[in-house]
């Protein structure tokens, strides 16, 4: 009998995604079996680290949880229950995961400006996602955006491009 664990986690705080933080988490993702993140929760930002987070702990959740790699998403109010919380959100995922249901459509895509980016646009995507196989975003240029919008974006579209092709919702940008 095998003592290997089917999945495996990291725990942290995750309120900006830099790109040390990314190359982390694909390193935790890049091992064999599913992979979660544990997200410490407001309270243990505030009482434990001495820090209040910039985001709140569901939109820091729902950032690591879109990012390409990360399988399931929990919660840590106390470090020493983090294995719990993760046992709980890998059997929810296996759950899910055996519900799995047949896409209405194979192939979607939406459209967009994607600057700077924020969990409305998340939600875009994941809904987007759940209707079909595969997903591609079209992403609006500077240019199109300047003359739609009257305004220059605050990302270059190479920036916006980069930051949308890291989640796994999206085949393509």
């Amino acid at each position: 009998m095998s003592n290997k664990k089917e999945y495996h986690y990291t725990i942290g705080l995750y309120d900006l995604i830099c790109k040390y933080v990314r190359n982390k988490i694909r390193e935790g993702a890049a091992q064999e079996g599913i992979y979660g993140i544990g997200v410490y929760t407001d309270r243990y930002c505030e009482e434990v680290l001495m820090s209040k987070p910039l985001k709140n702990l569901e939109q820091r959740m729902e950032i690591v949880k879109s990012l390409e790699g990360v399988d399931f998403v929990f919660s840590v109010d106390d470090i020493n229950r983090a294995e719990e919380g993760a046992k709980k959100a890998y059997i929810e995922y296996k759950k899910q995961q055996e519900k799995f249901f047949e896409k209405q459509y194979k192939v979607g895509f939406i459209i967009g400006s994607f600057d700077m980016f924020h969990t409305g646009h998340i939600e875009n995507i994941k809904l987007a996602k759940d209707m079909c196989e595969d997903l591609y975003v079209i992403l609006k240029t500077d240019e199109r955006i300047m003359k739609n919008k009257g305004k220059i974006p605050l990302q270059t579209t190479a920036e916006r491009a980069a930051i949308v092709k890291n989640f796994k919702q999206v085949k393509e940008v």
